[in-house]
């Protein structure tokens, strides 16, 4: 049978309808019904997913994606159609593999706040995987470098990073005459922040939260 572990990773530190804190989501059953034809030498497995938002609402559009590691930026190794009004949708994918699995929408309007870790094994997942997509966030600032100047019409470089997974997303924006830049959008949650400009100069920003469906203005920043 399938190893499945309860959903992890609940990067919102905010309450929610559903889930909250580190309290997990119970995984779906698991079944011995018969696995799709694969291809000759590899094991596959399938499972169903269904999106919604914080408010338990079907989400349309958003794409199953099996990874190797939960971080919103990792390639996928297998992926799925595209949800429908139910929110749900089929995905096959390795069963003989260390995977993340949770949705991703295409036009970046939400990113997913959980998913769930499968481990080996063989048999086939019943029962859905609900995933909760949390509305993007931005971030805004104000670059200077370090003799006071401002980093007008800079290519400025964002690194988010999870407070217990590492690097999750990179960014990149130009600034303004004014040295303002805008990344948008980006994961919503907690995390570290590292800023940099082509020219030379970066900084590492405590740990922030980003609320989802908002921007958060970091005011002026010196680069080092």
């Amino acid at each position: 049978m399938m190893t499945l572990r309860a959903t992890i990773a609940l990067f919102l530190m905010i309450s929610m309808t559903g889930c909250g804190g580190d309290t997990p989501d119970q995984p779906p059953a698991l079944s011995s019904e018969p696995v799709p034809p694969a291809p000759a030498g590899e094991m596959q497995v399938h499972g169903r997913i269904k999106a919604v938002d914080l408010t338990g609402r079907p989400l349309p559009g958003m794409i199953p994606i099996a990874t190797t590691t939960p971080n919103a930026f990792d390639q996928p190794v297998a992926a799925g159609a595209a949800t429908g009004a139910e929110g749900t949708a089929t995905i096959h994918f390795p069963g003989d593999r260390h995977l993340f699995l949770r949705a991703w929408d295409p036009g970046l309007a939400y990113f997913p706040n959980n998913f769930y870790e499968v481990l080996p094994g063989e048999g086939t997942m019943a029962g859905d995987m609900t995933i909760s997509m949390a509305p993007s966030a931005g971030l805004r600032a104000q670059l200077f470098r370090v003799d006071g100047t401002v980093a007008a019409n800079e290519n400025a470089g964002l690194m988010m990073v999870h407070p217990t997974r590492g690097p999750w997303w990179p960014d990149e924006a130009d600034t303004d005459q004014n040295g303002d830049v805008i990344f948008s959008p980006v994961p919503p949650g907690s995390f570290v922040l590292r800023l940099k400009i082509l020219s030379g100069g970066q900084i590492e920003h405590p740990e922030i939260m980003l609320p989802p469906g908002e921007t958060v203005d970091l005011g002026s920043v010196v680069l080092y």
